[in-house]
């Protein structure tokens, strides 16, 4: 994994590499964004029970 910040020389394009524990961004010319949309959805909930979800077919299940 590229360290945070540095960047690694790709042909004649640039990639530069952002992370942490749980995110990751990039900044590059290589790839064609000219037209694109994000969707985000954010749930916070408080646990005092155990919790089970399934959506579709993903299932998860942690304790409170």
């Amino acid at each position: 994994m590229i360290n945070n910040a540095s960047s690694n020389k790709m042909s004649n394009n640039q990639l530069i590499l952002f992370h942490s524990d749980d995110h990751i961004a990039f900044i590059t010319d290589k790839v064609d964004a000219s037209y694109h949309s994000h969707n985000y959805i954010q749930m916070t909930i408080e646990l005092e029970q155990d919790f089970y979800i399934t959506i579709e077919k993903d299932s998860f299940y942690t304790t409170g």
